[in-house]
């Protein structure tokens, strides 16, 4: 007795169950009954039939009868005689289907006497389609292989959890994956470190599980993966059995599929990558016979050791001339009966037909659109009675525009033409770093309208919840992928920073960088990139990154990260004329020529209270690439003042008076952050060391000096200081009480800032270019750029004390 396999053509149903048909024959002799079965695993749609063809062989027996129980109730007769054919239509429910075959007396039901033989078809556990991804997972699971350090190691696999939660969010129900790449067969073939092989197969599979996705495992995605170990072509393991590589190959095949086929996981198997575009058309490749040769033993490979899952051998879409390529030797096109033909003859052994996608593929046979060529494909192979498998598909060209168009083709058609299995080419793909994404790639914040598209039709699958929510209440989610974290900062060159971002409802509104919580910029559309200048880690030591992502409802969410900077500074004495440059009033201006703009400045108090002409010293430290690679220096009798554009630390010594005080003051350019002024005309119109600018810091930013905040007022509202100020002391001097506090202190953190309270108040917050101080905050403290005087809790105001 012989079954076969045959899908219905009405082939609608959204859910799949997974039933195992029999290929078998019951051979009988001397009125004895035998076996011999071959099984695989076959989907048809839930609640549909699936024909299962018996054929009864009989020897020296003149009445046979077959008999059939369900799940294990009373045996009906389905059919008598010997040496005939019969059709049964199975539900696809999950029900067992046992087959008796009797040797009967007559045709009458009474007379059956002996069992010869008996088969049973069994139901496996629903498997629902839909579409998926490409998602190259090996380099996130291989880390221990390739000896990486713990950092690296952390990121690929929070960056691995990171994605695999994306394609939840658009309800991926599987993936598409190769298992060898690389040097990875290498840990395979290698018997000390196999344990550790299967060890990181092994996270893969129970993070998939984790999440409910499947995996389809491309088992051979690379042909030269196994034979270049043994010195062999990948065309010439193909064309030859029995050889060592292709031993080492079956016992590859053996052992994952025994290690899965118990798991949920798998989906179905892959052998290979697009094997057919090398057949026919060169001699020294392969012709559609090696080819299918192959196939057909890795099929019996893989079914010996799991009848249950289904096989697709991982052929790319036919070339246009691919069936008179291999009958008549001739590069013409093939018309669409051709095209038939080489489509079920590439995919014979199989129980699933592949193909892959791309644009061009789509204009065949006069069409000009993906749902056409698509359209006639499925019916081709529903009258193969086998299911359609896009294993890739997407666009030849990078995918950076939120559009994806012919991608989102190719969804409209799987969804109208009920296309079981599909996988677009690719979901994230960093080869080899984790901030450089392959060209390819559509993660939701690369194409939100291609993946709002492949949410919709996967729900339409039935697959998976995930709906844009609205209200939207949940945050979005930020990965930092470089640099490594506890990494030293480069002294000389720009740190990159790249950062991942992805929301429940696709749309990420922007991402901002901190460095050591002060925002230094921010990127509203991928690549989520920052090229961070060394000084800006304005710390000794460790420094932290933050990425915070913003969604279009305001939600937030954000990683951090810690860098070491470990840079050597030199100091600069600035008592000296150092080089020629512009004299203006009496004050040489020192600078660099490629900007001339100053932000900070320190400068000598030549009158007012306490004022005197005594030398100082200055003592800055900046990094050896100054971030604006601008710095300036102003000196009169060799008495100076500093200026820099951006990032740089002070230290005042021999600058005071016998009574301590010391004799310089800050100033800021009050145009700084919007038009820097140029270096000599702020200098000249305020008639230089008398200048004091109407935006005062008491901290510059970004640089080292030890307040947390920023001690900043300019008149704009949410930046005004508001920090808790600890006193640090209090005392008189010269009859002039004055206050220190902790948070204002000197580089090397002796001592604290004086600063002294006058009783004069303001008539009234009219006076005043600057908000209120926040009551509170204890010992806030503004700058009120009319007075020229800072204010602190409840209007007490403040002057520094010189």
């Amino acid at each position: 007795m012989k079954c076969g396999v045959f899908l219905p053509t009405n082939f609608f149903m959204k859910t799949f169950f997974i039933i195992l048909i029999t290929m078998c024959s019951i051979k009988v002799a001397a009125q004895t009954g035998e076996l011999v079965s071959s099984m695989y695993a076959v989907p048809v749609p839930s609640g549909s039939t699936s024909s299962i063809i018996l054929t009864t062989t009989t020897t020296g027996i003149s009445f046979a009868q077959v008999w059939l129980s369900i799940n294990g109730g009373t045996p009906t007769r389905l059919y008598t005689g010997i040496n005939r054919t019969y059709t049964y239509n199975a539900i696809a429910n999950g029900s067992n289907y046992k087959f008796i075959l009797y040797n009967a007396t007559s045709n009458n039901a009474a007379n059956i006497t002996t069992i010869l033989d008996t088969i049973e078809v069994n139901g496996i556990p629903p498997v629902t389609i839909g579409t998926g991804f490409n998602f190259f997972m090996w380099q996130y699971y291989f880390d221990d292989l390739f000896g990486w350090d713990v950092n690296k190691t952390n990121l690929y696999r929070k960056m691995l959890k990171f994605q695999l939660d994306g394609l939840k969010q658009v309800n991926c129900s599987y993936i598409r994956s190769p298992i060898f790449w690389g040097d990875i067969p290498h840990y395979w073939i290698n018997t000390s470190t196999r344990a550790m092989f299967w060890e990181s197969v092994d996270r893969m599979m129970d993070d998939l599980d984790e999440r409910n996705l499947k995996l389809i495992p491309s088992l051979l995605f690379n042909l030269d993966a196994i034979p270049s170990y043994y010195n062999v072509s990948g065309y010439d393991f193909v064309k030859n059995d029995n050889t060592p590589a292709r031993n080492a190959y079956y016992q590859f095949l053996a052992e994952f599929v025994n290690r899965y086929k118990n798991r949920s996981t798998i989906l179905f198997y892959e052998i290979t990558n697009e094997l057919s575009l090398a057949t026919d058309f060169n001699p020294d490749y392969l012709t559609t016979n090696q080819m299918n040769a192959f196939f057909k033993r890795s099929c019996e490979v893989i079914r010996a050791n799991d009848p249950y899952h289904m096989i697709s051998n991982g052929n790319g879409m036919p070339r246009p001339y691919a069936y008179n390529l291999r009958f008549n030797n001739a590069w013409i096109l093939d018309t669409p009966t051709e095209y038939s033909i080489i489509l079920n003859e590439q995919n014979k052994y199989c129980d699933i037909v592949s193909i892959h996608f791309y644009p061009d593929d789509e204009k065949r046979f006069g069409y000009t659109d993906s749902t056409s060529v698509l359209s006639i494909t499925k019916n081709y192979t529903d009258s193969m009675k086998k299911l359609l498998y896009i294993g890739e598909y997407g666009e030849t060209t990078a995918t950076t525009s939120p559009n994806c168009i012919f991608g989102q083709s190719v969804l409209n058609a799987i969804e109208a033409n009920t296309i079981p299995f599909s996988a677009h080419w690719i979901w994230s793909y960093y080869t080899f770093d984790t901030y450089t994404l392959s060209g390819y790639g559509v993660e939701s914040s690369l194409n939100p309208e291609f993946s709002m598209k492949f949410m919709q039709v996967n729900q339409g699958f039935g697959n998976g919840d995930a709906t844009l929510s609205n209200p939207d209440i949940l945050s979005p989610k930020a990965l930092i992928t470089w640099p490594l974290t506890n990494i030293n900062v480069n002294a000389s060159t720009p740190q990159l920073v790249n950062v991942l971002a992805m929301d429940n409802n696709l749309n990420i509104n922007k991402v901002e960088l901190y460095i050591n919580d002060v925002k230094i910029g921010e990127k509203a559309s991928w690549p989520f990139q920052f090229n961070v200048e060394p000084c800006l880690f304005s710390k000794l030591g460790s420094n932290q990154i933050k990425a915070i992502a913003f969604d279009n409802s305001g939600n937030v969410g954000e990683d951090s990260i810690f860098v070491n900077n470990t840079n050597n500074y030199t100091a600069f004495t600035l008592n000296t004329i150092l080089t020629t440059g512009t004299t203006e009033n009496g004050w040489t201006y020192y600078q660099n020529p490629a900007n001339n703009q100053i932000i900070f400045g320190i400068e000598h108090i030549p009158s007012g209270l306490g004022a005197n002409t005594n030398n100082f010293t200055v003592e800055v430290t900046a990094s050896s690439l100054n971030c604006s690679n601008s710095y300036f220096f102003k000196t009169q009798n060799q008495e100076g003042i500093f200026a820099s554009k951006d990032f740089f630390n002070t230290k005042v010594t021999s600058a005071t008076k016998t009574n301590g005080w010391v004799n310089i003051r800050w100033f800021i350019d009050p145009l700084s952050l919007t038009n820097l002024s140029n270096a000599s005309n702020t200098f000249a119109t305020s008639s230089g060391a008398n200048y004091v600018s109407p935006l005062l810091w008491l901290k510059k930013k970004k640089s080292r000096l030890t307040l947390n905040e920023n001690l900043r007022s300019d008149g704009l509202g949410t930046y005004y200081a508001n920090e808790k100020m600890e006193q640090n002391g209090t005392g008189t001097v010269n009859g002039q009480q004055y206050y220190e506090f902790k948070q204002v202190s000197n580089l090397d953190g002796t001592g604290g800032a004086a600063f002294k309270r006058v009783s004069s108040k303001p008539t009234s917050d009219a006076a005043y270019d600057a908000p209120v101080p926040i009551p509170s905050k204890k010992g806030s403290i503004r700058f009120n750029p009319i007075s020229k005087t800072f204010e602190g809790h409840n209007g007490t105001e403040w002057l520094p004390l010189h």
